[in-house]
C-alpha cells in the first residue's frame, strides 16, 4: 500500500510459503495442477488504495484482503482507517465478524 518495490524477495518467499502449505494441506500432486510457481506476480496494483502514513499498513492489508476475498474491487482510502481500527476492535472484542449478504466484512460491523 506504500508503493514500495520489492527488493527482499518477499514475493518469492511467499510463493516458496504458499507452495509448501498446499503440499502439506493437500498432496504434492495438488500442488503441480495448480502450479502457483508460474502465477503471474502483480506489484502496486492501481486499484489498490495507497496510505499516506507509516502506521496503517495492517489495516490496508486486513481491508485489501476482506475486500478481494468477498471478490470486491477495494473502496476504502486512508481517511477510512480510523473507523476500520474501530471496526477492527469490536469484530474481536465480540469474537465475530459480521456477516453480510455476500459474507463476513470488518466494513459491515456495526
Amino acid at each position: 500500500s506504500l508503493l514500495f518495490k520489492d527488493t527482499h524477495h518477499v514475493m518469492a518467499t511467499l510463493r516458496r510459503w504458499l507452495v509448501e502449505e498446499v503440499v502439506a494441506k493437500y498432496g504434492a500432486s495438488v500442488s503441480e495442477a495448480m502450479d502457483i510457481t508460474k502465477w503471474e506476480t502483480v506489484q502496486n496494483p492501481p486499484y489498490v488504495p495507497r496510505q499516506t502514513d507509516n502506521v496503517s499498513c495492517g489495516m490496508f492489508m486486513m481491508q485489501l484482503a476482506d475486500d478481494m476475498e468477498l471478490g470486491r474491487r477495494p473502496d476504502f482510502t486512508q481517511d477510512d482507517i480510523p473507523l476500520l481500527r474501530k471496526r477492527a476492535a469490536l469484530a474481536l472484542y465480540k469474537g465475530e465478524l459480521a456477516r453480510t449478504s455476500t459474507g463476513p466484512t470488518l466494513l459491515s460491523v456495526p
